[in-house]
């Protein structure tokens, strides 16, 4: 009955000011309820007016707007509090209505859907804040040769020999046990050591190219949020924050890949593996815009977690080792690559993840006495060894790094090898 009462006098504003009697006779109702009513109606007779709020939370803060004909969906919210979506995510949103009923300025009465909306943001992590990204970029950027340093050059690409590099399994921001230091600047200087002693080493072989295979747990962790992990969440006790060993990690080898430029071209093959699979892909793409321009530089970061790298008649296939089983490598290897297999004799399988040497040679499952068999290495490691290693007793490895040297007409002629010094 209330509201009947409360309706009818809305549509009859004349009758909001004392003339309650007929009203009261017109519901059956005693004058003092109608009254009540129209007092009632009367204090809220004006349109609320819209309001915002801003919250400092734990992790973020909440946004909230109030009696609003405005704000009625995230982009409204978004546009109201010129929220920088380059800085904010918003991983929760809700918005509700109600409805208000008052007098606009000619004291018609009137019924408005009003809306009420609340987000709460966080900042972006790392990864995803463009604008911090780039200013760190050039930060990074600035002490390292330009573009115009490696572009261009002149090199002897008639040479009947390919370089293949691999220093696998860096795991920067790895921290080592006691009496086996390691941290980000030691693994800087073992890689550094590394390309340049291999590159001294090979320096009487005719190099017409170099691929050099990065990933393979260059970097310790994938995930440095809510805490250190690899890319499925275990857990990692890391030197720094993981934003750092990015950007070191990016630096050191745009770095690296200008040293080995200055030699001959250099194709890049960038193999994810299981500490860091989403990082590397962003790394990786990073050194392809990088290079983009670059005459003497290419970089593969495609899709695929197993890739190859085909020179004259050899194929040298790259994988991290932590999947696909040495038995299981036959088969996939004619799966993947059936399309050169016809226009190759040596075919070798590199794979990182054991941090120690092992060479398997399984039989290939196919008729075809071009092949004559698969070579499988496991390459090592330069890497400290951390806590979880010792205590299971995976010690004593020889720290080196890989050097192949493969011809146009006849495979692999030689292996060189780096090996970290013992102290």
């Amino acid at each position: 009955m209330r509201a009947r009462i409360r309706t009818y006098l809305l549509k009859n504003p004349n009758l909001l000011n004392g003339d309650y009697q007929s009203t009261s006779e017109r519901f059956g109702v005693g004058y003092e309820q109608v009254r009540s009513i129209a007092r009632r109606i009367r204090e809220h007779s004006n349109l609320p007016k819209e309001s915002r709020f801003r919250k400092d939370v734990k992790g973020g803060v909440v946004l909230s707007c109030e009696d609003s004909v405005r704000v009625k969906s995230l982009d409204d919210l978004v546009r109201a509090f010129n929220i920088d979506l380059s800085k904010w995510s918003i991983p929760d949103f809700e918005v509700g209505t109600y409805e208000v009923t008052g007098f606009d300025k000619n004291r018609v009465a009137k019924t408005i859907t009003m809306y009420r909306s609340k987000a709460k943001l966080k900042p972006l992590p790392y990864h995803k804040d463009i604008a911090k990204l780039k200013k760190d970029w050039f930060e990074d950027m600035r002490s390292l040769k330009p573009l115009s340093a490696v572009k261009g050059k002149s090199f002897n690409s008639d040479g009947v020999y390919m370089l293949e590099i691999a220093a696998y399994d860096l795991h920067l921001g790895k921290v080592g046990i006691q009496g086996d230091s390691y941290c980000m600047d030691i693994a800087r200087e073992r890689m550094v050591s590394a390309l340049e002693d291999l590159l001294y080493k090979s320096r009487g072989w005719n190099i017409g190219k170099i691929v050099f295979v990065v990933g393979n747990d260059y970097m310790h962790i994938d995930k440095a949020h809510p805490f250190p992990s690899t890319t499925k969440g275990t857990p990692q006790i890391i030197s720094t924050s993981g934003e750092l060993i990015y950007r070191f990690g990016r630096k050191l080898l745009i770095e690296a890949i200008n040293l080995l430029s200055e030699r001959a071209h250099v194709h890049v093959v960038v193999i994810s593996g299981n500490h860091d699979r989403e990082s590397m892909f962003h790394l990786g793409d990073a050194l392809d815009l990088f290079y983009e321009e670059s005459d003497c530089v290419t970089v593969d970061n495609g899709f695929g977690m197993m890739k190859c790298y085909k020179h004259g008649n050899s194929l040298v296939v790259f994988d991290h080792g932590d999947k696909v089983k040495p038995q299981q490598l036959p088969g996939i290897v004619m799966a993947r690559f059936r399309a050169v297999l016809s226009s190759v004799k040596y075919i070798e399988v590199h794979r990182g993840h054991l941090h120690h040497v092992k060479s398997q040679r399984p039989v290939l499952g196919f008729e075809d006495n071009e092949f004559n068999g698969l070579v499988v290495r496991n390459l090592s490691s330069m890497c400290g060894t951390d806590q979880w290693h010792d205590d299971k007793g995976y010690v004593g490895a020889i720290k080196r790094a890989h050097a192949f040297v493969w011809s146009v007409h006849n495979g692999l002629q030689a292996q060189l090898l780096y090996n970290v010094p013992i102290e």
